[in-house]
């Protein structure tokens, strides 16, 4: 199988047991009583958008793997590349 089947596969995974381990940690952590608190919903986006971050930058890694050392490719028309371009 292409080495960038298995690394799209593989991220296609890491995204969703990265949405579910925060989602449901939030969940347990957050919901706790019934009463409705505008700090936690807050929290619960800012929660979300750090878990956004951390799959941005699995993604950006895992092109950066792929193209540097497992040679799958190239990104066009970068005079250098950095992790940031990946980013």
């Amino acid at each position: 199988m292409n080495i960038a089947v298995v690394a799209s596969i593989a991220m296609i995974l890491a995204t969703i047991a990265i949405h579910f381990g925060v989602l449901w940690s939030m969940s347990a952590t957050l919901l706790v009583g019934r009463k409705r608190n505008p700090g936690l919903v807050l929290l619960a986006i800012i929660g979300v958008f750090g878990a956004h971050l951390i799959e941005i930058a699995l993604y950006a890694a895992t092109y950066a793997w792929l193209i540097n050392s497992a040679n799958v490719g190239n990104l066009q028309g970068l005079a250098s590349t950095t992790f940031m371009d990946y980013f």
